[in-house]
C-alpha cells in the first residue's frame, strides 16, 4: 500500500524466506474493518482501566469469555502477530483501534507494537477516541464550550498528528487521515465550529468518522452532522428490554434509516456488525458496575446480520464491533469454547459486495415548521412546540400510520424531533428544536392529508405543513389532545 493508503489497496504478496511465517491474505475489493484493543496485561490486568493485578487470573475475571491465547499481553509481539494473522487471513483489513493518552501502556502498545509489527503493511489503521466520563456536565454531556474539553481536543490532535496520522499504513479517504470520535453523540455547543477551530490551530484536516447511535432517530444529530465526513455507531446495543429482544430485526431497520439520512446529509455511511453482547462478569473496578443489556451470540443471526447490512456502505465498507473487546463479549478473537466460528463467519459474508439499500428518492418530505417553541424550565434546554403522539397520514396507497414513539416507528426524522418517550396514555415524541421546523422523511407518495395527534405546549401554536417542498395546509394548534387534520 502507498503513503495515502487508499481504501482498497491490498498487498499482492508478503514476505518469505526470512524468519517470518507466510500468511494466506484474504482479498477482497472491499474495506473490512474491527473494533480493536490494545489494553490487556495479561495477569496484571488492563491498563488505564481502573483495575489492576489484584486477581489471580488477571483480565480474565472481567468477561464470561476465554480468549483461545490466554490472559494475554496487548504489548507481546506475537499476540500482535497472531491478531493480525487471524485478522487478515478472515478478510480484515482495517484495525479502528482506541487510543488513550500520550506515556500510557495502550499508547505504547500502538506506537511501539502494533505500527511496527511486521505484517502491519497489510493492514490499515485509525484510531478510535473520544473524551472521558468526568469531563461530562450534569446532563452527561460534553460541551465543548466547556475549556477543559476545547484544551483535551487540542492536546490529543497534536499528538495524533505527530504520531499516527502520518504513519505510511494510517487509512486515508479522499486524501484525508481518517479519525473516528466514537461519543459524539454527546457533543453539545458548536460542536462544528469549536472542532474546526481546534483543527486549524493544530494544522490538520482530519476525515471525520462520526459516531451517532444507530437505535435512535437522525434528528438527534442536530447539526453535528456538518463536521461528519462519514458516520458508523460504535454497536447498536440500547439498554430497552423490546429493541433488545428484536435486536437482529430491528438493527437491520435502523441501518436503513441512517443510511438514507446520511443520503440526505451528505456524509458517507459505515454499517457496523456485532455477534453479541455481555458484560455480567464486570466489576464496578471498571465500566461502572453490571449493565443489565445482553445480546446471545448465536453464529446464524450474526450470518444473517453480516450477510443483510453488508452493501449498505457507501464506500463498500463495514466494521465488526468488535475483534477483542473482551468484557463486552462482542468479540470475533478466536475462542476456547467459540474457536474461530465468528471469525470464519466475516471472512465468509463481509468480503464480497452485498446487496445496496434504497435511497432518499424513495421517501416523502414531510415538514411542519412551528411559528414559536418554548424551553420548558432553566433545567430542560428543548424548544418544544408539540407533544406528538402519532401522525396519520392519507396517501395513494392509502392511510400510513407513523406510530411514533414506538420502537416500530415508519419514518426518518432529520429534525426537530426530541428522543421518545411514553405516559399513560401513549409513546410519543416532542417537535419543534431549535429551528422551530421538524422534518421527516416518509415512505409514501401522492400525501394529500395529515393527522396530527397530542397537544401543543401552550395555546396557540400555528403549524405549517409542506410535502416535498409544497405547502400542504396550516391549523393552529390547542393545548388539549386532539387529532388535528390538514388541511
Amino acid at each position: 500500500m502507498d503513503g495515502d493508503r487508499s481504501e482498497h489497496d491490498t498487498p499482492d504478496t508478503h514476505s518469505e524466506g526470512d524468519e517470518q511465517r507466510s500468511v494466506d491474505i484474504l482479498e477482497h475489493d472491499g474495506l473490512v474493518g474491527a473494533q480493536y484493543y490494545a489494553w490487556y496485561r495479561g495477569e496484571d490486568g488492563f491498563a488505564a482501566q481502573g483495575f489492576g493485578g489484584t486477581h489471580s487470573d488477571g483480565w480474565l475475571s472481567q468477561t464470561p469469555g476465554e480468549p483461545a491465547l490466554g490472559a494475554y499481553d496487548s504489548q507481546d509481539p506475537d499476540v500482535i502477530d497472531q491478531h493480525m494473522r487471524w485478522s487478515l487471513e478472515h478478510g480484515i483489513n482495517w484495525w479502528i483501534i482506541t487510543v488513550g493518552g500520550r506515556n500510557t501502556a495502550t499508547y505504547e502498545a500502538i506506537t511501539e507494537g502494533i505500527l511496527e509489527a511486521d505484517l502491519a503493511e497489510h493492514m490499515s489503521f485509525t484510531m478510535l477516541t473520544g473524551f472521558v466520563p468526568s469531563q461530562q456536565n450534569e446532563r452527561s454531556k460534553y460541551d465543548v464550550g466547556d475549556p477543559d474539553i476545547r484544551t483535551s481536543l487540542r492536546t490529543f490532535m497534536s499528538h495524533w498528528k505527530d504520531d499516527f496520522a502520518t504513519d505510511p499504513n494510517y487509512l486515508h479517504f479522499d486524501g484525508r487521515p481518517t479519525l473516528y470520535f466514537w461519543d459524539s453523540e454527546a457533543y453539545v455547543g458548536d460542536v462544528s465550529g469549536v472542532f474546526e477551530e481546534v483543527f486549524d490551530e493544530v494544522g490538520v484536516d482530519p476525515y471525520v468518522i462520526g459516531g451517532p447511535k444507530y437505535y435512535a432517530q437522525p434528528a438527534a444529530m442536530d447539526t453535528k452532522h456538518e463536521l461528519y465526513d462519514a458516520i458508523l455507531d460504535y454497536h447498536g446495543i440500547y439498554p430497552d428490554r423490546e429493541y433488545m429482544e428484536n435486536y437482529r430485526e430491528y438493527i437491520i431497520d435502523r441501518h436503513r434509516r441512517w443510511r438514507v439520512a446520511a443520503d440526505h446529509f451528505d456524509v458517507e455511511f459505515i454499517p457496523s456488525v456485532t455477534p453479541g453482547y455481555n458484560t455480567s462478569a464486570r466489576t464496578t473496578e471498571i465500566g461502572g458496575g453490571h449493565f443489565s443489556t445482553f445480546l446471545d451470540r448465536d453464529p446464524d443471526a450474526f450470518r444473517k446480520e453480516c450477510k443483510t447490512l453488508n452493501g449498505f456502505g457507501t464506500r463498500n465498507a463495514v466494521v465488526v464491533t468488535s475483534f477483542n473487546e473482551w468484557p463486552e463479549h462482542s468479540v470475533i478473537e478466536p475462542s476456547v469454547t467459540e474457536g474461530n466460528t465468528f471469525l470464519q463467519i466475516v471472512g465468509e459474508e463481509l468480503t464480497t459486495q452485498g446487496d445496496v439499500p434504497s435511497g432518499v428518492t424513495d421517501y416523502t418530505t414531510i415538514t411542519i415548521t412551528f411559528d414559536k417553541t418554548v424551553m420548558p424550565n432553566s433545567q430542560d434546554s428543548r424548544e418544544l412546540a408539540f407533544l406528538c403522539r402519532n401522525i396519520e397520514l392519507s396517501a395513494d396507497d392509502g392511510t400510513v400510520d407513523l406510530n411514533v414513539g414506538s420502537s416500530t416507528e415508519s419514518y426518518i426524522a432529520l429534525s426537530g424531533v426530541y428522543s421518545n418517550e411514553s405516559d399513560s396514555v401513549s409513546t410519543y415524541r416532542w417537535l419543534g428544536g431549535t429551528t422551530a421546523k421538524t422534518e421527516l422523511l416518509v415512505p409514501a407518495s401522492g400525501v394529500t392529508t395529515l393527522g396530527l395527534t397530542g397537544r401543543a405546549i401552550q395555546d396557540t401554536i400555528q403549524a405549517t405543513v409542506d410535502v416535498d417542498g409544497n405547502t400542504l395546509g396550516s391549523v393552529p394548534l390547542g393545548a388539549s389532545d386532539q387529532t388535528y387534520t390538514i388541511p
